[in-house]
């Protein structure tokens, strides 16, 4: 699969948006290494923070950073793995095993029935096959530590195992629920604020913000970002991972074919 390199933000992301990102990987990765020699900017980060920074961000080098509900080998993990792979930092992946399942969540929803990809149609599309793991009526409104999956697995441990299945020599998975209990979150505006936090020294963030979250963005993103950039001096450090260009190619939340094996003989137990 050809990846466009990420040189620089494309035009048409609405402007809201587009004030968030750096232009490049490089470009924030020269910066965030600039900011370390900063001993000032750290203190004022880690006073922001009351010191409480994961350990996951207390490393010799910044790390790259992808936040998501569950770790899962899904093709936006898979993009994120190949546009990384050419730097000397290592990439975390965040997840929040405690997360409240809501099916009305397009990402939460691809984690209990999940889309793979098994072939492509003749007009080059993908063909979708949907496999459900999970109870959703039973499932709904419990965090997903407590969701059994169809052989008794819980849904956090289906998805681990999947992964690394899939990628033997995965990045490193940490589980962040219970920082973010510690910080904010039943609050979701704070929660960010503390999250940005971290990315002014400690870590590059990839993330994509389709036009679809534009309300999040401007109600959530924006404000906590802003805030960061007052409270604490400089810009959070957030590289655009899929661009417009791509988000359409494809459905970034499925999977490619090699999982089912994994997935046939979790249904069969």
């Amino acid at each position: 699969m050809n990846y466009r390199k990420h040189t620089d933000i494309d035009s048409n992301i609405p402007q809201v948006i587009s004030e968030l990102l750096s232009p490049s990987i490089n470009e924030a990765l020269v910066e965030i290494e600039n900011r370390r020699k900063n001993n000032k900017l750290i203190k004022k980060v880690e006073e922001y923070l009351q010191n409480d920074i994961p350990k996951h961000f207390i490393k010799s080098k910044p790390i790259l950073y992808l936040s998501r509900h569950l770790a899962t080998p899904n093709y936006e993990v898979l993009h994120v793995l190949e546009i990384t792979k050419g730097y000397n930092y290592e990439l975390v992946i965040g997840e929040d095993t405690k997360a409240i399942f809501v099916s009305n969540n397009e990402l939460k929803f691809s984690l209990a029935k999940l889309p793979i990809v098994t072939g492509l149609s003749k007009t080059g599309n993908d063909i979708i096959e949907n496999r459900t793991i999970i109870d959703f009526t039973t499932s709904q409104g419990k965090p997903m530590d407590q969701i059994s999956t169809s052989s008794g697995k819980s849904l956090p441990n289906f998805h681990q195992e999947l992964f690394k299945s899939i990628y033997p020599k995965s990045p490193e998975v940490v589980d962040e629920s219970e920082w973010i209990d510690r910080n904010n979150r039943h609050n979701i505006l704070e929660q960010y604020k503390r999250m940005m936090a971290l990315l002014c020294v400690h870590g590059v963030m990839l993330e994509s913000y389709v036009p679809k979250e534009l309300e999040f963005v401007t109600e959530i993103i924006n404000p906590a970002f802003k805030a960061i950039q007052q409270d604490i001096g400089v810009s959070p450090l957030i590289v655009e991972h899929i661009p417009p260009t791509l988000e359409t190619t494809r459905n970034w939340n499925s999977y490619p074919p090699n999982v089912s094996p994994f997935i046939d003989k979790h249904l069969s137990v």
